[in-house]
């Protein structure tokens, strides 16, 4: 089975600043994880830290609230988190949450 990516523009809260990125769209996924690099350029606040396990082993994920829009369809995503930086999906299409 092939990945599928889409265009999606990430942004802050009060969308002052926004970057469009290339992502995998992961329907089995529980998080949305972006780079740390990204979370910088978009100014995001980190709201709280957690300490997760998978495969590379334990890694510290920052919580912080972002906008995610794919196919003109905007989410906010509120107090989830970012890599480094981790952000819960929260997208919905036709009722089903995709990434």
């Amino acid at each position: 089975m092939g990945r599928i990516y889409v265009t999606a523009k990430l942004s802050n809260i009060e969308k002052t600043r926004a970057k469009e990125v290339k992502a995998l769209a992961d329907t089995g996924a529980t998080l949305t994880v972006i780079p740390q690099r990204i979370a910088n350029e978009l100014g995001l606040s980190e709201v709280s830290k957690e300490v997760v396990e998978n495969t590379a082993g334990e890694i510290e994920l920052k919580r912080s609230s972002a906008r995610i829009t794919i196919s003109g369809k905007e989410t906010l995503l509120s107090g989830e988190a970012i890599s480094g930086w981790r952000v819960e999906k929260k997208v919905e299409k036709n009722g089903k949450k995709g990434a």
